[in-house]
């Protein structure tokens, strides 16, 4: 627990907690609130085991190498000021996800759109093709009839 990758077990307990916005297991993205939060404390000499320990997290699975290794990210990156900005876009992580979402949603949407229009084309083949059918059926059953027709006037002349 805690060295190199994530089981899937300390996968879900680690989903649990609000202070993670994801995690699989080589990488955890922590939410920018936490990691301001761990700033402030650590910067008030708090030791960063306790800080992780007070916000939820186990620190058998994180490992001290983790927690290290964030600590002195956050830090550094609080001192340069780009604290809780993701990837130099200048957005926040959240904001980021959020609109990760919104273009998935929209992209599902579309998909989902297209799905339908290609439902309604198949429905439409199936209706046409049924119409066919029918039409055949109706003409077969014309044709049966004028033969009985026949067969009867046959039937009735030789009686």
């Amino acid at each position: 627990m805690g060295r190199g990758k994530l089981t899937q077990e300390e996968i879900k307990i680690l989903k649990k907690n609000p202070n993670v916005i994801s995690v699989n297991e080589d990488r955890i993205v922590y939410s920018d609130s936490f990691k301001k939060y761990f700033v402030e404390q650590y910067f008030m000499g708090e030791k960063p085991g306790n800080i992780f320990r007070s916000a939820g997290f186990d620190l058998k699975i994180l490992g001290s190498k983790r927690i290290e290794r964030a600590s002195y990210r956050w830090r550094e990156s609080f001192e340069a000021g780009t604290l809780g900005l993701y990837a130099d876009t200048g957005m926040s992580h959240e904001a980021e996800m959020k609109d990760k979402e919104l273009v998935q949603a929209e992209k599902d949407e579309n998909d989902v759109a297209e799905e339908m229009n290609e439902n309604r084309k198949l429905l439409w083949k199936t209706i046409e093709e049924q119409r066919a059918i029918i039409t055949g059926l109706r003409s077969e059953v014309k044709r049966l009839q004028m033969i009985n027709g026949k067969l009867m006037k046959e039937l009735d002349r030789i009686h």
